[in-house]
């Protein structure tokens, strides 16, 4: 069923031919996200913005930090649960990496990961501003309080191990939030829902990988512990997206 707070606005997104596209797309897409669970995972995705996936079916390249939009569509349409390459860490590479290169991996991880925290933060204060739905504020208002909690105990990691941490977002989660913050009121819950469900599968891998590789105690117990709760969030956030998605095609 539709959530009742989701429904009644003008539908102005996801053609059929991109759904289609998306499905094309969906065997790539676990392909990729594997790949990227097997080493340093780049945070975020280009946020989606409404009409963005019109051209023809054809994928939207963003930089060389973001993946195309069509596989966020993947994501939510075509996949019924996390893609079994989220939900444990790919085989090992064989790869052995010298202690200093563990130690940047550590610091990447973590410089990386502040910067994503930091992200889903600034989206969900914006959602606060921009939409009305009890349920997506409310949404909005726990993955704040989850995710300043999440950034306090990674800075208290990063802190223990003398690793500096941005003191403002990365340049490619910058511009990830000034795109997103181009688009202005209820118009805003289809791009929030579909980027908080795509983030939160990276954030998935970035914390497996760290989880299952990182011989830093620290690092990888941090990440096990946030693990649950990222996966908690993905699960709520999901079927919101899709319902969504759905809500737009008019299905």
């Amino acid at each position: 069923m539709r959530p009742a707070a989701l429904s009644g606005r003008r539908a102005f997104c996801f053609s059929s031919s991109a759904c289609e596209c998306a499905k094309r797309l969906a065997t790539g897409m676990d392909a990729r996200l594997a790949a990227g669970s097997s080493g340093s995972f780049p945070y975020g995705m280009g946020f989606h913005q409404p009409g963005m996936e019109r051209a023809k079916g054809t994928v939207m390249k963003t930089n060389p930090f973001q993946y195309p939009f069509g596989i966020a569509t993947a994501l939510l349409v075509c996949c019924t649960a996390l893609p079994a390459s989220a939900q444990k860490p790919s085989e090992e590479s064989g790869v052995t990496l010298t202690a200093d290169q563990m130690k940047k991996a550590d610091e990447s991880f973590l410089q990386q990961a502040h910067s994503g925290t930091m992200l889903h933060i600034m989206a969900s204060k914006y959602a606060l501003e921009q939409v009305k739905s009890p349920e997506v504020r409310k949404l909005a208002e726990m993955l704040i309080a989850d995710h300043e909690k999440g950034d306090k105990m990674l800075m208290e990691v990063a802190s223990k191990e003398g690793i500096k941490l941005p003191s403002e977002l990365l340049p490619p989660q910058r511009a990830m939030l000034d795109q997103a913050m181009t688009v202005k009121g209820e118009q805003f819950v289809t791009t929030y829902l579909i980027n908080m469900t795509t983030l939160h599968v990276h954030d998935i891998l970035a914390f497996s990988n760290a989880a299952a590789k990182s011989k830093n105690n620290a690092v990888s117990g941090l990440a096990k512990e946030m693990l649950p709760k990222l996966k908690a969030h993905y699960a709520m956030i999901r079927p919101m997206a899709a319902s969504e998605v759905e809500l737009k095609d008019g299905l």
